[in-house]
């Protein structure tokens, strides 16, 4: 039988030694080395170094301008970590915060939004794993555990700004576009297998999301994930367009395929979203313009001035609507005080077909008396 040598270590048909010096397996088997990627990465995709993978004290800190208290509790994922033997961790509220504020993204997010923006982030990760191991198994030995070579995230990397070609394709159909993408590396035993997932936010859904839990699958349904390994091999293109359809053919497989198609409440929805968010951004305008010069009278400068301030200070889409919203129930208490009670007393009732309609009258007169002041005053 062939025999050990310094050099090679324990060959794997030789008998394992009893002695401490001989070839330690920690396998079941004790016939096999257990596999692990040389190489491990921080959440920025960048290599570092395993035995300092992370600063001593991650930033826990309260952000500038932070009035309340967040946890800085952070839970582990159940994703593994490629070059390692455990998870991925999450960043805790704290830390998200800090980082959403650190990046310009805050917008109209506030610290009391943070647990559920957090939870909803990790269950998203979690489905999204789901649907990545859906893949992998097609390819995983029966004794991947026993060996170290199941399937473990490498690395990940956010690309927002950059549409990938299956979105590009849905959206010429007629399909909203995704509000992120990912793409994630995932160690295959050695190899490295790039995964891209687009998600796309369903908002004809959005009011029957309920708070996740972390393994949550149906609790955030307006979150669709598109889930498929890049067309970087011709394994994938096997993989995507041969054994993945027979698998969901003979149902033996817990993927879940994204519709190519949207639905038609889906197209519908987001288009109200971006009509309303349009309209929004028009009169925010007006509101700028209006009020260069000092050009609102009296009472509604002296009553509304610091909300129209806020209104030409603002950065993003919701923190523009909700400031926005504001200033107009200002204006509309003093041109169209009828109006303005009727949307206030739709929102005490927690009535959103009554808020919904009020806020429109009340947006439209406000709107047109803006007009008409502009025109009178030249």
């Amino acid at each position: 039988k062939p025999e050990a040598s310094a050099a090679s270590g324990c060959p794997i048909r030789s008998k394992p030694a009893e002695s401490s010096e001989g070839c330690p397996v920690p396998n079941a088997s004790g016939m096999l080395r257990k596999y692990r990627n040389a190489d491990v990465y921080n959440v920025y995709s960048q290599k570092i170094d395993p035995a300092n993978q992370m600063p001593a004290q991650a930033n826990q800190q309260r952000a500038p301008g932070q009035a309340k208290q967040l946890s800085t509790e952070r839970v582990s994922s159940s994703i593994p970590k490629g070059g390692t033997d455990g998870t991925w961790t999450y960043p805790s509220p704290q830390m998200f915060y800090n980082a959403i504020v650190r990046k310009g993204k805050k917008g109209s997010t506030s610290e009391d939004d943070m647990e559920t923006v957090v939870a909803i982030h990790n269950n998203m990760n979690e489905r999204t794993w789901d649907q990545v191991m859906a893949w992998e198994k097609m390819h995983m030995e029966a004794d991947a555990e026993e060996k170290g070579t199941s399937p473990k995230l490498l690395r990940f990397l956010g690309r927002p700004d950059e549409l990938s070609l299956l979105a590009r394709l849905k959206i010429f159909f007629g399909h909203p576009a995704p509000f992120d993408r990912h793409d994630w590396v995932v160690d295959r035993g050695g190899k490295e297998v790039r995964y891209i997932i687009d998600y796309y936010h369903d908002v004809s859904k959005a009011d029957d999301d309920q708070m996740p839990a972390l393994r949550s699958h149906d609790a955030v349904k307006s979150i669709v994930l598109d889930v498929r390994p890049a067309l970087d091999s011709p394994e994938a293109f096997i993989d995507r367009y041969l054994r993945m359809p027979l698998e969901i053919l003979q149902s033996r497989t817990t993927y879940s395929p994204a519709p190519f198609f949207a639905s038609q409440a889906m197209v519908e929805a987001d288009r109200r979203e971006k009509d309303e968010l349009a309209k929004a951004e028009e009169q925010r305008r007006a509101i700028a313009e209006a009020s260069q010069g000092n050009r609102l009278p009296a009472p509604i400068s002296q009553s509304c001035g610091p909300l129209m301030k806020l209104v030409q200070d603002c950065r993003g889409e919701e923190q523009c609507t909700e400031r926005l919203v504001g200033f107009q129930l200002c204006v509309a208490r003093i041109v169209a005080p009828d109006a303005a009670k009727l949307f206030e007393d739709a929102y005490k009732r927690d009535d959103a077909e009554a808020m919904q309609a009020n806020y429109e009258m009340m947006s439209a007169r406000t709107s047109q008396w803006l007009h008409e002041y502009r025109t009178k005053e030249g």
